[in-house]
C-alpha cells in the first residue's frame, strides 16, 4: 500500500486507526498532530518498519519459559491487537499483570499517558519486591 499510494496515504489511513472511537472524537488535534510526526519518518522507513512486522516470528512460547513478571497492558478498543487475541496469552506465564484499558485502543500510552506511567510505576514497584 505505501509503494502503491505513498507515505502520506498510508499513515492517514492507518494512524487514527489505532486509537478508540472516543479519543478520535474528543481529540481530532492530537491525532492530526500523531499523523504529521508519524509523516516526518522517511518512507523506505515505514516499509522497513512494516515488513519486520510481518515477518516477525512468534514469540508467545517465550511466555511460557519467562522467570519474571509479564505486564499486559491492554485497550479494549484496540483493533490492531484485539483484547480476544490476548486475553490468552494473559495466562502462559507464571506470573502476569493485566491491565486493561477502557475506551482506549492500540495507542494506551498516547491516549492515557498519566494512567500508562502510573501503571509502569507500580509494576516496576512490584517487579522490584518480586
Amino acid at each position: 500500500m505505501i509503494e502503491k499510494y505513498g507515505n502520506e496515504a498510508f499513515v492517514k489511513q492507518t494512524m487514527p486507526n489505532m486509537f478508540s472511537p472516543v479519543y478520535k472524537k474528543q481529540h481530532p488535534e492530537q491525532i492530526e498532530s500523531y499523523i504529521q510526526m508519524c509523516l516526518k519518518c522517511p518512507q523506505s522507513s515505514q516499509i522497513a518498519y512494516y515488513e519486520a512486522m510481518i515477518q516477525r516470528p512468534d514469540r508467545t512460547a517465550v511466555l511460557s519459559s519467562v522467570t519474571v513478571p509479564v505486564l499486559f497492558v491492554i485497550g479494549k478498543d484496540d483493533t490492531a491487537v484485539p483484547m480476544q487475541h490476548v486475553l490468552p496469552q494473559v495466562s502462559i506465564p507464571r506470573i502476569s499483570s493485566i491491565y486493561i484499558f477502557e475506551e482506549t485502543g492500540h495507542m494506551g500510552m498516547w491516549e492515557m499517558p498519566e494512567a500508562s506511567k502510573q501503571l509502569l510505576e507500580q509494576f516496576i514497584l512490584f517487579c522490584q519486591h518480586y
